[in-house]
């Protein structure tokens, strides 16, 4: 990997970290335990007390953020 490709990799990396902190804690929270922890929605939601659909909402939100930065990051 060059300098410059591990510096592309570092800002896009910072980018996504901002756009996630962008969003609304719970939405952030509940994309976290989906994507990252592995959790199915419908375990989230019983963990949360809210309906699978809620969580699927949130998670929804959140990639259609990171959808957003990846196009701009594109341009």
């Amino acid at each position: 990997m060059t300098p410059e490709r591990a510096l592309i990799d570092r800002e896009r990396l910072a980018a996504v970290r901002e756009a996630l902190d962008e969003l609304p804690q719970k939405t952030r929270d509940i994309f976290l335990m989906n994507r990252i922890d592995r959790i199915p929605h419908r375990r989230i939601a019983e963990m949360l007390g809210m309906s699978d659909n809620n969580v699927y909402y949130h998670v929804r939100r959140a990639l259609e953020r990171l959808a957003e930065l990846r196009d701009d990051l594109a341009d």
